[in-house]
């Protein structure tokens, strides 16, 4: 079983990398589109999906299996503000 953490950021970077659409993808591995969005999400892939999934995206298992540096986030990182920054509204 993958780090479900790792396999989301590298099948997102694939996908992106493959110019495909989360849509695209899904046709091309006979899934519905709301799959891939929960395995990109950290969902955790099904027996022969990662092999699936590759071969889709033309690119090794092992692309889609390694261990990233730094897991991308998918929800923005918004500066903080303070209340004087906000017109003292607290």
């Amino acid at each position: 079983m993958p780090d479900t953490r790792h396999f989301a950021a590298n099948l997102r970077r694939c996908r992106h990398e493959a110019n495909l659409s989360q849509a695209a993808l899904a046709s091309r591995t006979g899934s519905p589109q709301t799959r891939i969005s929960l395995l990109e999400r950290g969902c955790a892939p099904a027996d022969g999906e990662v092999e699936r999934l590759a071969s889709a995206l033309c690119v090794p298992v092992a692309a889609l299996l390694r261990r990233t540096r730094r897991i991308v986030r998918t929800t923005p990182n918004l500066p903080s503000a303070s209340p004087s920054e906000l017109g003292g509204v607290v």
